[in-house]
């Protein structure tokens, strides 16, 4: 069973509280989600620099992908719009102002999509390094 220092989870409640405080729609809460994105993106180029082995091809991977989809809000999920106006949320309200709740909810199913994308494609960088790492009889150079 995975365990968590008690240092690593007032971390993800501050993270988790900030990314809710969002959903107020303040003037300030693009810029406090962007900072949480850049804060992924710090922390597993840091990773994939200290890290050797499966740990480093794993966060290779992740980093490339936050970096290539996290932070371009272009990225788009026309699936997640399509779904938000079935269930009646519009961007913008009847009296022409954004509705912020469905920012919030796009923003989070958008860095949801992506850590999920990031962490799919570090696995996938995992498995390549492990055949890397172990090449087959038929390239060796003894055979």
């Amino acid at each position: 069973m995975a365990r968590f220092s008690i240092r690593t989870l007032l971390l993800l409640i501050t993270v988790a509280a900030l990314w809710l405080s969002t959903v107020a729609g303040y003037e300030s809460a693009r810029d406090v989600q962007t900072l949480l994105v850049l804060s992924v993106l710090v922390g597993s180029s840091v990773a994939a620099i200290s890290y050797d082995g499966r740990r480093r091809a794993f966060w290779v991977g992740f980093f490339l992908t936050v970096l290539m989809t996290g932070l371009d809000r272009k990225f788009g999920l026309p699936w997640a719009e399509r779904l938000l106006n079935e269930y009646g949320m519009r961007q913008n309200l009847p009296n022409g102002s954004l509705n912020h709740t469905y920012m919030f909810l796009m923003s989070t199913i958008h860095a949801v999509v992506v850590v999920l994308t990031a962490t799919v494609m570090g696995c996938l960088g995992v498995l390549v390094y492990g055949a890397i790492d172990k090449p087959s009889n038929r390239f060796s150079r003894d055979a």
